[in-house]
């Protein structure tokens, strides 16, 4: 790495006092960061000759190889650049949105006899597409209305080609059965008629149609089934305006910006004809590097994904200062031209929907400020509890049984306030035969400090879900071992088994005694012990489920535990095992042609 002080002497000096961009590029010639500055010669100066108290800043300088300015000729010029560049290169120091994701479509199989909707994420070649939607709930909310009140099927081709008879959706009246000939390929298609007209908002009749058989229902003094049609009334009503988008004036994105030190939220609100048709809340935690970090190329980064993904209608009214609403026209235009309008002024009816907008960054926000100022709060105490200004380790231990049975541990570890999920671990206790929590807790604790052992020489809290009795055989293997556990501490449920009754216990030295703290450190200790037992039962609900699949593949002749296993590895899942084909099950060890018939016609019939 070349020495700093050579960029004080050579290439510092050389930079001029224009407005422009500069890349700052590591050795391996890789862009860093882009920044903009009205003054390059003073901004760039300042990563040098400051004294930096944050880590990635420090991080940031210490791996800067060489500086590359490009001079612009007005500070507008510069924020487009700026812009661009970060657009194209995406460096590393520069914030990147947490949101990067695909959005959701809903995809109708137009090639099926009987077609189906699907929610995908990304297009495909053949078939019509509705969407995107800026939140996977709206889409869900169509699809469900779709199969609630139009029966549209929702297997798979494989599935629909293999039944012999109506599968559950039938049943519950959510599918007329096509697969089995229920219904006409016709009277089908009429089905799927209405579900476009819904989806291309022409929902006029279907509306009328279902206000009239609730009229009837009701005269009929059918009032569960009159409830029923007012329910999908209102389905209709919330996801009547969702759908493809459109270039009316009427539709149009609303986009809101809130923020203040060290947060930024944007808010989206989505508007088709005229109505309010969905909305989303995107909050972007800016980093420590954030002083050097122009919150402006993350609102841009935040419209161009949008757009990218189709999301955007033509019109984009945005709460930006005119200045920058210019360089935002100028970047999209590059990118999309002449596809897309920023609108800054307003009519009534946008204010109104601005307004809206506004109100709920502002909200989201003030929201996510309180849970950092918790955090704050909760990181605060933490250190006072343990005495240590380093990262700190917490880990809970907590032992659980299924009915009596199958014992199991499971190690949760979190730094500072958040969980570490790499470091959970769960261990089957096989010392202890029956459901003896303490004994358990000796075995399950001495695994763990094996474990733990291996990678730290010290641990700052140690939580033991239990009493007096399982505190004091998880103190036993601490005392013998070679770690170091600066606060070792259980959380008693008591009688009530009620959060407020719970009971803080510390054990010193052998002898126990109730611990206080504040209200904030009890809630983080509180999610630690929830985080292990979420973590438990989900082991349980793991090991419940292969259980249940095993009988259900052991009721079919000639097949037996080990056969049912390894099927069951092969294929994952019991769904995945009935999409199969007879071939294929046919190439599992020990499993005959008809063997692989039973087992098809077993599951497609249970389906």
């Amino acid at each position: 790495m070349r020495n700093k002080q050579s960029y004080l002497t050579s290439e510092l000096s050389s930079i001029p006092g224009n407005p422009g961009v500069y890349l700052l590029v590591d050795v391996d010639l890789n862009i860093l960061y882009v920044g903009k500055a009205k003054n390059l010669h003073r901004r760039v100066s300042s990563y040098f000759v400051s004294k930096h108290n944050n880590v990635k800043t420090k991080e940031l300088v210490a791996l800067v190889h060489r500086i590359q300015i490009m001079i612009a000729p007005s500070d507008r010029d510069a924020w487009l650049m700026e812009l661009m560049l970060i657009q194209k290169h995406r460096p590393k120091y520069n914030i990147r949105l947490k949101d990067d994701k695909s959005y959701p479509y809903l995809w109708l199989d137009s090639k099926h006899n009987f077609p189906s909707f699907m929610i995908i994420r990304k297009k495909r070649k053949t078939g019509k597409h509705f969407g995107p939607y800026p939140h996977v709930n709206a889409a869900r909310r169509i699809y469900d209305f779709i199969q609630k009140y139009l029966k549209i099927r929702n297997c798979t081709p494989s599935v629909y080609s293999n039944r012999s008879r109506p599968c559950m959706q039938y049943q519950i009246k959510r599918c007329t059965a096509p697969c089995v000939g229920f219904v006409s390929r016709e009277d089908y298609a009429t089905q799927i008629h209405q579900a476009l007209r819904v989806l291309q908002g022409q929902d006029t009749k279907v509306r009328e149609d279902l206000i009239d058989k609730m009229e009837k229902e009701s005269a009929a003094q059918e009032f569960e089934k009159a409830l029923e049609y007012r329910d999908l009334i209102e389905d209709l009503s919330q996801i009547s305006s969702s759908s493809v988008s459109s270039t009316q004036e009427r539709d149009c994105d609303v986009i809101a910006v809130a923020k203040n030190q060290g947060l930024i939220a944007i808010h989206h609100l989505m508007i088709r004809k005229s109505k309010v048709d969905d909305a989303a809340s995107f909050i972007q935690v800016l980093p420590d590097i954030s002083e050097y970090d122009s919150i402006d190329s993350i609102i841009a980064e935040y419209l161009i994904n949008q757009i990218r993904h189709g999301v955007f209608s033509r019109h984009l009214l945005i709460n930006a200062p005119r200045e920058f609403r210019h360089v935002l026209k100028m970047l999209i235009d590059k990118l999309y031209p002449n596809q897309y309008e920023l609108i800054g002024k307003f009519n009534a009816e946008q204010k109104k929907w601005m307004n809206i907008s506004r109100v709920n960054a502002e909200s989201a926000l003030h929201q996510q400020s309180l849970s950092l100022s918790m955090k704050n709060l909760q990181m605060k105490y933490l250190r006072a509890f343990t005495q240590c200004q380093e990262d700190i380790y917490s880990a809970c231990i907590d032992v659980s049984h299924f009915q009596g049975e199958a014992m199991k541990a499971s190690f949760v570890v979190f730094k500072n306030t958040a969980p570490l999920k790499s470091r959970y671990r769960q261990l089957s206790i096989k010392k202890v035969t029956s459901s003896h929590d303490v004994a358990a807790i000796n075995e399950a604790t001495e695994t763990f400090i094996k474990g733990w052992l291996k990678d730290f020489p010290s641990l700052h809290v140690l939580i033991i879900d239990g009493g007096v009795a399982q505190l004091s055989s998880a103190y036993q293997q601490v005392s013998q071992s070679c770690l170091t556990v600066h606060r070792l501490m259980a959380i008693s449920k008591g009688v009530t088994r009620k959060r407020e009754d719970e009971t803080l216990l510390e054990i010193k030295s052998g002898e126990v005694f109730p611990l206080s703290m504040e209200s904030e450190l009890k809630i983080l200790f509180d999610y630690v012990r929830d985080e292990s037992h979420r973590f438990a039962v989900r082991s349980h609900r793991h090991r419940l489920g292969q259980s249940r699949s095993y009988s259900s593949l052991l009721t079919i002749k000639g097949l037996g535990v080990n056969r049912a296993r390894l099927l069951l590895h092969t294929f994952g899942t019991l769904r995945a095992l009935s999409l199969a084909s007879v071939e294929d099950i046919a190439l599992i060890k020990g499993v005959s042609v008809d063997m692989a018939e039973n087992i098809l016609k077993m599951l497609r019939d249970d389906g």
